[in-house]
This record gives C-alpha cells, sequence and structure tokens, in this order.
C-alpha cells in the first residue's frame, strides 16, 4: 500500500527481480467501492485537491469503458512522475448473487 510522502525509495523497485520486496494486504470492499491499485505518482494525484474529486466523479458508481478510463488516467494534469500506472477494481456487490439470478 502506498504511503504519499514515502514513495522514493520504492520507485526503483522492479519485478521479478524486486518480487521479495512486493507487500500484500487483504482488502474488505462494499458494494459501491472502488479500489484503485496505482504508482506512487497516480496515487499522489488521486489524493490531489483539484485532481482527486475529478476522478471521483467520473468512477463512482459505474465502471467506465475502458477507452474513457484510458483517456481519464492520461487527463492533463501536472503531476510529478511521468508514470500512471493505474488498475480499478469496482465492487457491484456479491457475484454469488448475480451469478444465482441468472436462469
Amino acid at each position: 500500500m502506498f504511503t504519499p510522502g514515502n514513495s522514493a525509495p520504492h520507485r526503483t523497485l522492479r519485478l521479478p527481480a524486486d518480487a521479495a520486496r512486493v507487500g500484500w494486504e487483504r482488502l474488505t470492499t462494499l458494494p459501491g467501492d472502488v479500489l484503485a491499485v496505482c504508482s506512487p505518482p497516480m496515487a499522489e494525484l488521486l489524493l490531489r485537491d483539484d485532481a482527486g474529486p475529478w476522478f471521483a466523479a467520473r468512477w463512482a458508481g459505474r465502471q467506465p469503458y475502458l477507452t474513457t478510463f484510458l483517456s481519464e488516467v492520461n487527463a492533463p494534469v501536472r503531476s510529478t512522475g511521468g508514470d500512471r500506472s493505474v488498475v480499478c477494481l469496482w465492487d457491484f456487490g456479491d457475484a454469488r448473487e448475480a451469478r444465482s439470478a441468472t436462469p
């Protein structure tokens, strides 16, 4: 998990060479949550007062089309570093309930 301000020592970590230093975390999400797993520069951008709400408004309540998502990540907002790697997971509720509802 990324903590703003502490990212400089970890910006050079690469897989598979630094696999032993890669951490993981188990998280519980609720329906409507969006989990963004991203590089430190993208995390810093998401946490900014002038950019974070812009992303939140576009990603809340729906999963955007891939082209829209990529366009939004590439928004013309200045940020430190050029790496805007991000993977988002949208929680739409219990997948088991959705499967059982289908005949």
